[in-house]
C-alpha cells in the first residue's frame, strides 16, 4: 500500500526550473514605459505590467506599454506574483513586457495545462517561503526548486482535463457572486449615507458626504478611538521564544478582510505584548504600502480570540463602544477607502505610499 510520502506508478518528483524555464520579472527604465488604452500600441515595443494588480479572472489586461522590454513572456506562459500577494497566477494570451513584481513560468517538459493546475496547487509552499519579511516576496531560485508530482504526459493531460471543467464551473459561479457583490456595493452606499428606506425624512448636506439624515452626527476618527498606536515589528523568533502572530499590510484585502492566517510569527517584548494585544473588535489600518490598484490605507475589523499584533506598518485602532459600533466603523471606513479618501491623505517617501492617518 503507498505511504504518504510515496507516489503512484510512472509518476515522479521533480523541480519547477527542470521541466519548465522560469523567466523573472525586470523592471525597464522608467522613461520607456507609457500608459497605453489597450488599442494601437507604440511602432516598438509590448503591452506591459508590472505586478498582478492587471490580472484578470484568466489573463492579465495591462495598462501600461514599454518600448525597450527588459523580460518578455511569451503567449501562453503562466504568470505568477512573487510580491505581495505571492502566489497569484495568470495565464498570458499574448506577448507581455515584465516587471519585477511578476515572474513567467514556460513548460518545456510537462504539459502545460497541467503544469497550471500544478503550480496553482502548491501556492501555499510559495506563501510560506515569503512569510517572516515585512513585505512578501521571493525569489527565482524559491521558484526553480519549487517540487511538483508528475504523472506520465497522457495522464498529464487527462487530469488537467478534468480540472479545466471544474474550473469552468467555478468561474460561472463567481460571475454570480460578482453580480451580488455589486448590488451589496450599490447598498452599502446607499445605507450609509441615507439610512435605513423610510426611516428619515430630514436631511442635511454636509461637505465630503453629500446629503445624510438630519438625526445623524459627523465626527473625526480620532474623536471616537480611546487606542489609537503603531504597531511593531520585533525580532526573529528563536527556540526559547516562538514569538507571536504578527499582521502584515501584505494580509489585508481589499475588501475589507484580513489574512489572520497568514500573520508572520515574530518576538516582541513584554511591555509590546501587554500595550500592543489586539482586541475583538478592534480596527488595522494599512498606514505604508499599497500601489497604484490598491492605494495605501486598507482597513479591517480584527475578529479573533486568539493573541494577535500588527507591524510597524499598521495601525491599530480601537474605538468607543458608548460612542459608535465597530462593525458599522468598519464598513463606513471601508466604503471610504473604496470612495478614494484615503488615497487623497497619501504622502509618499522614496517610492512608499504612507498614510497621513492624521488627516
Amino acid at each position: 500500500m503507498p505511504t504518504s510520502r510515496s507516489v503512484p506508478y510512472g509518476w515522479r518528483r521533480a523541480r519547477l526550473g527542470e521541466v519548465a524555464e522560469v523567466v523573472m520579472g525586470q523592471s525597464p527604465p522608467g522613461h520607456t514605459v507609457f500608459d497605453w488604452d489597450g488599442d494601437e500600441g507604440f511602432a516598438n515595443g509590448l503591452p506591459f505590467t508590472q505586478g498582478n494588480a492587471e490580472f484578470g479572472s484568466q489573463s492579465p489586461d495591462p495598462i501600461k506599454w514599454c518600448v525597450q522590454p527588459a523580460k518578455v513572456a511569451e503567449s501562453g506562459d503562466l504568470l505568477i506574483s512573487v510580491r505581495a500577494p505571492v502566489g497569484e497566477t495568470n495565464r498570458t494570451s499574448q506577448q507581455l513586457a515584465i516587471g519585477r513584481g511578476l515572474a513567467a513560468i514556460r513548460f518545456q517538459r510537462a504539459d502545460p495545462d497541467f503544469g497550471w493546475h500544478a503550480v496553482n496547487g502548491a501556492k501555499h509552499l510559495l506563501e510560506r517561503l515569503a512569510q517572516g519579511s515585512t513585505f512578501d516576496a521571493i525569489g527565482g531560485s524559491e521558484l526553480n526548486s519549487l517540487t511538483l508530482l508528475l504523472p506520465p504526459i497522457t495522464e498529464q493531460r487527462a487530469i488537467a482535463a478534468v480540472l479545466d471543467s471544474i474550473d469552468e464551473a467555478i468561474e460561472r459561479t463567481e460571475e454570480v457572486i460578482a453580480a451580488t457583490e455589486r448590488l451589496r456595493d450599490a447598498l452599502l452606499h446607499d445605507l450609509l449615507t441615507r439610512g435605513l428606506p423610510g426611516l428619515h425624512t430630514e436631511w442635511k448636506e454636509v461637505r465630503g458626504l453629500g446629503t445624510i439624515p438630519a438625526s445623524w452626527d459627523v465626527v473625526r476618527l480620532g474623536d471616537v478611538l480611546t487606542l489609537n498606536q503603531p504597531g511593531a515589528w520585533g525580532d526573529e523568533p528563536t527556540d526559547d521564544d516562538p514569538g507571536v502572530r504578527v499582521l502584515r499590510a501584505a494580509d489585508l484585502t481589499r475588501d475589507g478582510r484580513v489574512h489572520t492566517e497568514k500573520a508572520a510569527w515574530r518576538r516582541l517584548g513584554d511591555k509590546d505584548r501587554e500595550r500592543r494585544l489586539m482586541q475583538d473588535g478592534d480596527l488595522i489600518l494599512e498606514r505604508s504600502g499599497g500601489g497604484p490598484a490598491a492605494p495605501v490605507g486598507r482597513i479591517a475589523l480584527i475578529e479573533e480570540s486568539a493573541p494577535i499584533y500588527c507591524s510597524n506598518f499598521c495601525q491599530h485602532l480601537r474605538l468607543d463602544a458608548t460612542r459608535c459600533n465597530f462593525r458599522f466603523a468598519a464598513r463606513a471606513l471601508w466604503h471610504r477607502y473604496l470612495r478614494g479618501v484615503t488615497e487623497r491623505l497619501e504622502q509618499r517617501t522614496t517610492g512608499i505610499r504612507n498614510l497621513d492617518y492624521e488627516g
